[in-house]
């Protein structure tokens, strides 16, 4: 999901419709209730990552990248599900 809304081509949104069917019943409820609102809203707002020298950034903090490039962490990790109240976390 996030790919796709980042890249808007139809191979992203193919991944993210058939991929979760793959998942048991609880993994794939917590993927809808979850990562999906996650990726939907991180993959939009943030910069695009596809030309993204990596190489170039090796030196800096990961939390330092993520800032930078708008993205914050999956929900389950800082319970924080929405990009208004995330960017208090990204330090």
């Amino acid at each position: 999901v996030f790919e796709w809304r980042q890249t808007g081509l139809p191979v992203g949104l193919i991944a993210s419709a058939v991929g979760p069917l793959r998942l048991p019943s609880s993994e794939r409820r917590r993927f809808f209730a979850h990562y999906l609102p996650w990726a939907m809203q991180c993959g939009s707002q943030a910069k695009p990552i596809i030309s993204v020298y990596w190489e170039e950034m090796w030196d800096r903090s990961i939390d330092e990248v993520r800032k930078d490039m708008g993205v914050w962490l999956l929900p389950e990790r800082n319970s924080v599900t929405h990009a208004e109240n995330s960017t208090a976390i990204l330090r």
